[in-house]
């Protein structure tokens, strides 16, 4: 009898990792809010600098990064981690980031180059001379309403942070990120 509930909990281990995260099930529904938790947790707890940013590389590590470009903190993302942020984005930046992210896993990449990532690993506005494209993006006429931070196109925190949201989300090598309330 042992044997018989092993292989059936076994199988339904199969089954439940087997579903795809963006599935049309009740049981992919679930694992996708769970996965969705897990990146909110993750951002969420990750140290950042005021006017810093926080990048999401094509390794897979989101790294907390410095106005200067010093990395201060970072989280790991597997695919899934990936996949659920990639839906955040329209369908052409979706597609773009879902190609760059296929079969990554952020678990693989060595400490060293966590720390210090080489140059194609780093945001666009740190890679910039110029300083202007890392200030802050006012919207002016948005300062008189209160908009959804995921509508706040960014390339630092500060520019989120004036629009009463938390931090600025790069993913790739895209010029401007997206706020976020988390």
């Amino acid at each position: 009898m042992s044997s018989v509930l092993s292989t059936i909990f076994n199988l339904l281990i199969i089954a439940v990792c087997s579903v795809p995260a963006t599935g049309n099930t009740t049981l992919s529904s679930e694992l996708n809010r769970i996965i969705k938790r897990d990146v909110y947790d993750m951002l969420s707890s990750v140290e950042t600098d005021t006017n810093g940013i926080l990048h999401l590389a094509d390794d897979g590590i989101l790294r907390s990064f410095d106005e200067t470009g010093n990395v201060l903190d970072y989280r790991r993302l597997n695919n899934s981690h990936l996949r659920a942020i990639a839906s955040l984005y329209s369908k052409d930046i979706n597609n773009h980031l879902l190609n760059i992210w296929n079969n990554i896993d952020g678990f693989e990449v060595e400490e060293k180059v966590i720390w210090h990532p080489s140059t194609d690993l780093y945001p666009l506005p740190l890679l910039q001379k110029s300083q202007s494209i890392f200030s802050p993006i006012r919207h002016h006429s948005l300062l008189h309403r209160i908009i959804p931070c995921a509508d706040v196109h960014c390339t630092g925190h500060t520019t989120c942070r004036d629009m009463g949201c938390e931090r600025c989300i790069l993913p790739d090598k895209i010029a401007s990120g997206r706020c976020s309330f988390y």
